[in-house]
């Protein structure tokens, strides 16, 4: 059935493509600042728009800004002219023409002028969609703020969103609190799934892009309270390249390097490599990581482009979980103890990861695209940590298990873009497919637990030689799954987004021991969207909207004999919003009210203890502000608050009705901002405030609320740039995160790096 609505919305689509002309789509450009001739030769071979000058001679003599970011061929192009006193006149779909302009008007440079501002974007409808034309909270940390920042993970990058908090992840992971959902496999890398659990490096990356809110009808399963998508950056012929060396406080070192360049058939390459051997705050702690990504792209013909490329990443550092509570609050020991074995703890993961992408222009309004991502992920991790608070003889429990798992993920998407018109009404229409299949193996030993561990004397071995097997199995899944999806344009002030995703997963788990028995399931579940927005001008966006997902037990590869017979839960979030263009454009600012329930969570049958049930139910109702771009040219401004209400609103299996949920701080507050003070000096800096929060859904044991200051120094002269960043600059103490009540992780102590940037 699935199959044959494809090939019916196929049908459907073709026989309009012939009829249907369609504007520049925006995409993203990475031209650098010099002579205005190379600049607008790199623009025709990213675009395959011929730009000509008849009254002008040499375009040499003229100086391009250059232009960075996510924008239309044509607000490229007038970025790419700025200042020159030159002015664009299109004279078809794939010619333009540079004047002298004879009254000069002012632009604005979308990417120079406002680094951290980004016009559009395709992580929450798979086409390049102006920001103001998605009816959804997303919110985007570009690689300028990234820089800025020294962000190099993705806790550092998604400090300064609001609405999000980042969890602990037991020291082994990433993990996340989008809207009050904790999760670890909600991640995307250029809108493919990426859910093994592993900790992520930035090296490769062109944008981090949070889309608050559930996001099935194009990501699939999982994402209740949104998704996380790295947007790695693109081979482009005559890109600039960089190096980048940093040296910092315990014992930081690490080094970045991006290059690139033009091969035949209208072709370019990049290859971006990282390495880094660092300490930390923590006693013991040492992080050593190396990561290399070589893609290319080549266009065999005007209407084809092929993009391949590679990415190795490894990580080992130490499995660090942090410290215990006592009396439902951290306990009161140095930053850096270490609670746990400084021998045995170690977490390492490693990626192989092979991708491409082919798309096709069919028609000058029709397009397919197909992505394909074969990845191998190796993780390893074992600990020894807190399992219980200390007591009042200042003793505790220490706890041990370790974990290998071996996964392989393959998956394939295609999508048919085609933009028409039905009478004044526009469309941009997707149709898609994808397929995936998943499998690891899995094996788990739990140590025995290591009782009256003084609490001066945290530092201890676990017996994991003769540590009994608690998990031994061979686990797979299949995705199959078609989506639509119009964005219509009813009039100059209306537009919606509607659009719904039909999945099929199927998840099967053979175990080796033999007291537990093979387990399987299939889900199906429809996830539909819809939006509507009015513009009353041009820089007003006004939205309500709905969205869905689905949950299904087996998501994580995972199945017990409690959990197999279970339907999906499901999450729904309804939101009311708007977007704001203000101060010329350059300063996007948005504001956000929803609740999002959580809807169908596991609890325990009231008649019988061992068994779950479909019964309860977690609700995050709150508001969001955020603003992102410049105050003025050389003034930057990002950040935004965040006032939240998460609570479990039916009793789970996790916590009774009324309890809050963990990691979700009521309000939360993030600034950062610099200011050139001279075309070669700049610096500025941030706060992040945010009040108490629950270590879990007991609500035993409380993080206090805390304010953290952060600042840069930087200064620039010509292709150089060096940077002071300094990360708790008065010295806060402060608990940043937790796993559970016993496992809290201090915030780091004052501490700086310098950078050096070179381009070339």
């Amino acid at each position: 059935m699935k199959v044959r609505l494809i090939l019916i919305l196929y049908g459907f689509l073709l026989p309009h493509a012939l009829f249907a002309q369609a504007p520049h789509a925006p995409r993203r450009f990475d031209i650098a600042a010099g002579p205005l001739d190379a600049a607008v030769r790199q623009f025709e071979s990213a675009t395959g728009i011929a730009v000509s000058a008849p009254a002008l001679g040499s375009l040499a003599v003229f100086h391009s800004p250059g232009v960075s970011g996510l924008l239309t061929p044509a607000a490229a192009l007038e970025a790419l002219v700025s200042g020159t006193g030159l002015v664009v006149r299109f004279t078809g779909d794939t010619a333009a023409t540079l004047e002298v302009s004879v009254t000069p008007e002012r632009v604005d440079v979308i990417g120079a002028a406002a680094p951290y501002r980004v016009e559009a974007s395709a992580t929450a409808t798979r086409t390049d969609t102006p920001l103001r034309d998605i009816p959804q909270t997303l919110t985007i940390v570009t690689r300028d703020l990234l820089r800025d920042q020294n962000a190099q993970s993705i806790a550092g990058a998604l400090k300064s969103v609001p609405g999000v908090t980042i969890a602990q992840g037991e020291g082994n992971r990433d993990q996340v609190v989008l809207r009050g959902i904790s999760t670890q496999s909600d991640f995307f890398v250029d809108g493919v799934r990426d859910d093994q659990e592993r900790f992520r490096d930035l090296y490769n990356v062109q944008s981090v892009e949070v889309l608050q809110g559930p996001a099935a009808v194009l990501f699939g399963r999982g994402g209740a309270g949104g998704i996380v998508n790295l947007v790695t950056a693109a081979p482009q012929r005559g890109a600039p390249g960089e190096f980048a060396a940093e040296l910092g406080a315990y014992d930081h070192k690490r080094a970045t390097a991006q290059v690139g360049g033009a091969i035949a058939a209208g072709g370019a390459f990049r290859l971006s490599v990282m390495g880094e051997d660092s300490g930390g705050f923590r006693q013991g702690f040492f992080l050593h990581r190396y990561g290399v990504n070589p893609s290319f792209s080549i266009r065999p013909g005007g209407d084809t482009s092929i993009v391949v490329g590679f990415e190795r990443l490894y990580d080992r550092r130490l499995a660090d979980r942090g410290i215990p509570s006592k009396n439902g609050r951290p306990v009161e020991v140095p930053a850096a103890q270490f609670f746990g074995s400084l021998s045995q703890n170690q977490a390492t993961s490693g990626v192989d990861s092979t991708y491409a992408t082919i798309e096709h222009r069919l028609t000058a309004s029709l397009s397919v695209r197909n992505h394909t991502l074969v990845g191998r992920y190796a993780k390893s991790y074992q600990n020894v940590y807190a399992g219980s608070a200390v007591g009042d003889a200042d003793t505790l429990t220490l706890s041990a298990y370790n974990h290998d798992i071996d996964r392989t993920n393959v998956f394939n998407q295609t999508d048919l873009i085609l933009r028409t018109a039905t009478g004044r009404v526009s469309h941009t229409l997707l149709a898609g497919v994808e397929a995936g299949h998943q499998f690891q193996d899995e094996l788990r030993h739990t140590a025995a637990a290591i009782a009256n561990v003084p609490l001066s004397a945290s530092v201890r071995d676990a017996a994991f030689a003769t540590a009994p097997i608690a998990i031994d199995r061979h686990a797979s899944a299949d995705v199959l799954a078609g989506y639509v999806q119009d964005q219509v344009a009813l009039s100059a002030r209306w537009k919606a987004v509607v659009g719904a995703r039909l999945d099929r997963f199927a998840v099967s788990v053979e175990d080796h021991l033999p007291a537990n028995p093979n387990l399987s399931r299939v889900d199906t579940a429809v996830s539909p969207r819809a939006g509507l927005i009015y513009q009353p001008t041009y820089r007003v966006s006004i939205y309500s909207s709905y969205n869905s997902t689905f949950l299904p037990s087996g998501q994580t590869l995972g199945l017990a004999t409690n959990t197999a017979e279970l339907e999906p839960e499901n999450a729904r979030n309804y939101e009311v919003g708007a977007k704001l263009d203000l101060l010329g454009k350059r300063l996007n600012v948005a504001a956000a009210v929803f609740r999002l329930d959580r809807n169908n969570v596991k609890n325990t049958a009231p008649d019988d203890p061992t068994r779950l049930v479909l019964t309860g139910q977690q609700r995050t109702e709150g508001v969001t502000i955020s603003a992102a771009g410049s105050v003025r040219p050389g003034w930057t401004l990002y950040g935004g608050f965040a006032r939240l209400d998460g609570r479990i609103t039916r009793a789970t299996a996790a916590a009774p009705e009324g309890r809050l949920v963990r990691l979700v701080p009521r309000n939360q507050l993030t600034l950062w901002s610099t200011y050139d003070v001279s075309p070669r000096w700049g610096g500025g800096g941030g706060l992040i405030d945010q009040s108490r929060v629950f270590t879990s859904f007991s609500n035993l044991v409380v993080l206090p609320g805390y304010t953290r200051a952060d600042a840069v120094l930087y200064y620039r002269r010509g292709r150089y740039r060096v940077a002071l960043n300094a990360e708790n600059v008065l010295n806060t103490t402060y608990y940043a995160t937790a796993n559970g009540d016993n496992n809290i992780s201090p915030g780091a102590p004052r501490t700086l790096q310098l950078s050096l940037r070179a381009a070339f």
